[in-house]
């Protein structure tokens, strides 16, 4: 049956036409507003988070920082409080990957995301946890995000649980190919 934009409401059920020509009633919803509105992201520490002074290291992790109008696909160019180096000594080209912090020589934070270049010459001081990244990546200018560091251990079971998530929206997204 074919139902028009009047009938149909929030939450109805609606038969979907499955491949094996059985009819499948699936209820299904995406709250985004549950895992993209919150601004607090998770990190582990990066290669270089030793680079920076303790002061810098509490203050990335308790202060807030905004998202500026210069961010785009390849990264977010954060502004917020500075942050110092305790080593000041150059760094070879090293492999980063969407997530990857890194503080700018102006000592702000630059996040790089989707479209991120696969390596980079500045300090690699954090890196956004899997599950989290989605959840950044919905956010945009003027935005204000807070750094949550957490170890391997948690951030791996809540990649997994991203997973499962994902793979739930997957197989009810399948009812309609």
């Amino acid at each position: 049956a074919r139902y028009s934009q009047s009938q149909t409401q929030v939450q109805n059920l609606l038969p979907i036409q499955s491949n094996t020509s059985e009819i499948v009633i699936s209820k299904w919803f995406l709250n985004p507003v549950k895992f993209y509105r919150e601004s607090t992201i998770r990190v582990l520490a990066g290669p270089e988070w030793d680079w920076l002074t303790e002061g810098s290291k509490n203050d990335i992790l308790s202060k807030a920082y905004s998202i500026t109008n210069q961010s785009n696909r390849m990264g977010y160019q954060l502004h917020g409080h500075v942050l110092a180096k305790s080593r000041h000594e150059e760094l070879m080209s090293s492999g980063v990957l969407p997530g990857t912090i890194q503080l700018l020589p102006n000592g702000q934070p630059l996040v790089l995301m989707a479209d991120c270049q696969t390596t980079g010459g500045y300090p690699r001081i954090l890196q956004v946890i899997k599950a989290d990244l989605p959840k950044l990546a919905q956010m945009g200018s003027g935005d204000e995000v807070c750094f949550q560091k957490v170890e391997m251990e948690e951030a791996i079971e809540l990649g997994k649980q991203i997973d499962v998530y994902t793979s739930m929206i997957n197989i009810n997204s399948s009812f309609f190919y």
